[in-house]
C-alpha cells in the first residue's frame, strides 16, 4: 500500500538519509530576502551551511527573477524601521504630554516626564547609533554578492514561452480542482504579470512555475528534491487540524510519477537545526530561534494575506478572525494585537493622516470598520506601464507574504 500511496507516508529513515546525502536542496525567495533580517552571527552560520552544500544547492530560475525584483524593497524596509520607530516614540510623547496636561491630585506630572523623556531620549540614542552602523547596501550589498558567489552556475533557466503558455493552460484546471501548488493565489488579478525579456510571467501562476521548474531540476539532475521554503500556505503543506503532517502528498506524488525522484521540504528553522546537527555546528540554538522568529509573518503580511483571503475587502472584525485562525504567532504574547492590526493598516494607506502615513500606499479604508487591498481590481496597462503593474500594486506585491515567501 505505501508504493501506492507515497506521498501519504513519511520518508524512511534510509530515504531520509538519500535526501540529504544525495539530494539537490532547493532554496525558495524568501530563504534568499529573509538573509537581510538576520543578525551578523546567524547570517555568518547560514552561509556556512550554504558553503558546505555548495555543489547541491540551487535556484529555479522563478526564485532568482523574485529575489531580483523584492531585494531593495527588503533593504528599505531594514533602513525605514529606524526613523519608523523614532516617529512612534515622538508621537506616543506628544501623546501622554497631552493627558498631562490636566492636573491630577495623585500624578507627579513634572517628575513622571522627565523619567518618561530620559528614557525615551536613551531610545531615540540607541536607534540614532544602530543606524549608523547599518550597512548601506543600496550601495554595496555584500548578501548579494555573497549569493552570487555561492549561486554561480546554479540558477535555472526560463520555461520557454510555449511551455509557459501550456503551463497557464494546466494551471487553469489544476486551480479550479485544487491541485497544489499555487491554487490559493487564485484570486490574484489574472491580468497582472511581469515581463523578463520576452517571457510574460503571470503572477497568479507564480508557485505553478517555480514547481515545474523544480521537476525539471529533478529530471535533468536524476536527484532526489529537498525544497527550503518559508511558505506556510495549504497548497504547499499538508495540514490538518492546525498541524502541519509535511509536504502536500500531492507534491510528492506528482515528483515521484514525472522524475521518479524523491520530493520533501523544510521551512527554513527546522533546515538550519538539521544542517547544523549533520554538519557538526555547536551553539546553534540562537540561530535556529533567530530564523523562527524571522519567518513570522509581520503584521502587514499578516492583514494582505487575511485580504487576499477575504477577496480584497473586509471588515475589522473578519480581519481579526482571519488572523487569529491562521497566524503563526502565539497571540497570548501580544494582548493588543488587534490594535496593532488597525495601526498597521492605518500607517500603510494615504486615507491615514499624513502623520501616520508611511507612504507605501498598501490599503484603502472603504468606510468606518471596512479595509480593502488598494487598486485590487485595477487592470493592466502596458502601454502606460511596462512592467505590467501600477506602481500601487508593485508596492503590495513587494509587501506581500508571497514576496517574503518568493513571489512576484
Amino acid at each position: 500500500m505505501r508504493s501506492i500511496f507515497l506521498g501519504y507516508y513519511l520518508p524512511t529513515e534510509k530515504e531520509f538519509k538519500k535526501l540529504w546525502e544525495e539530494g539537490c536542496f532547493v532554496l525558495d525567495t524568501n530563504v534568499l530576502l529573509n538573509l537581510y533580517q538576520y543578525s551578523r552571527d546567524t547570517l555568518n552560520l547560514w552561509f556556512d551551511v550554504l558553503e558546505q552544500f555548495k555543489t547541491r544547492i540551487w535556484i529555479p530560475h522563478q526564485v532568482a527573477l523574485e529575489y531580483q525584483e523584492n531585494r531593495l524593497s527588503k533593504i528599505s524596509e531594514q533602513t525605514r524601521m529606524y526613523e519608523t520607530i523614532k516617529s512612534k516614540l515622538e508621537d506616543t510623547l506628544q501623546v501622554i504630554e497631552v493627558l498631562l496636561s490636566e492636573e491630577h491630585p495623585s500624578i507627579q506630572k513634572d517628575e513622571l516626564m522627565e523619567g518618561i523623556r530620559r528614557a525615551f531620549s536613551e531610545a531615540e540614542h540607541y536607534l540614532t547609533k544602530a543606524k549608523e552602523g547599518h550597512p548601506d547596501l543600496f550601495s554595496k550589498d555584500e548578501i548579494r554578492e555573497k549569493i552570487d558567489s555561492l549561486f554561480d552556475g546554479k540558477v535555472g533557466e526560463p520555461l520557454p514561452s510555449q511551455e509557459l503558455e501550456n503551463l497557464y493552460k494546466d494551471g487553469e484546471k489544476r486551480y479550479k480542482h485544487g491541485i497544489p501548488p499555487g491554487y490559493k493565489d487564485a484570486k490574484k488579478g489574472r491580468d497582472r504579470v511581469k515581463r523578463y525579456g520576452n517571457l510574460v510571467l503571470k503572477d497568479i501562476y507564480g508557485d505553478l512555475i517555480l514547481w515545474y521548474q523544480i521537476i525539471g531540476k529533478a529530471i535533468e539532475s536524476k536527484r532526489p528534491i529537498v525544497f527550503i521554503t518559508g511558505d506556510k500556505k495549504e497548497d504547499w503543506w499538508w495540514i490538518y487540524e492546525g498541524r502541519t503532517i509535511g509536504p502536500r502528498p500531492e507534491l510528492r506524488t506528482e515528483m515521484m510519477q514525472k522524475a521518479g525522484m524523491l520530493f520533501y521540504m523544510y521551512r527554513p528553522e527546522r533546515f538550519i537545526e538539521i544542517a547544523a546537527q549533520r554538519l557538526g555546528i555547536e551553539k546553534a540554538e540562537g540561530v535556529i530561534e533567530e530564523t523562527k522568529k524571522v519567518g513570522v509573518l509581520s503584521w502587514k503580511e499578516e492583514i494582505i494575506e487575511a485580504l487576499q483571503a477575504l477577496e480584497g475587502e473586509a471588515t475589522l472584525a473578519q480581519i481579526y478572525e482571519y488572523v487569529e485562525s491562521h497566524t503563526s504567532r502565539d497571540l497570548n504574547q501580544y494582548p493588543h494585537w488587534q490594535a496593532a492590526i488597525r495601526g498597521t493598516l492605518q500607517a500603510y494607506s494615504s486615507d491615514a493622516s499624513d502623520k501616520v502615513f508611511r507612504g507605501q500606499d498598501l490599503f484603502h479604508r472603504v468606510s468606518r470598520g471596512r479595509w480593502a487591498l488598494r487598486n485590487r481590481g485595477e487592470s493592466d496597462n502596458s502601454d502606460a506601464d511596462t512592467s505590467g503593474d501600477s506602481p500601487t500594486m508593485r508596492a503590495a506585491d513587494a509587501a506581500s507574504p508571497r514576496a517574503n515567501r518568493g513571489g512576484l
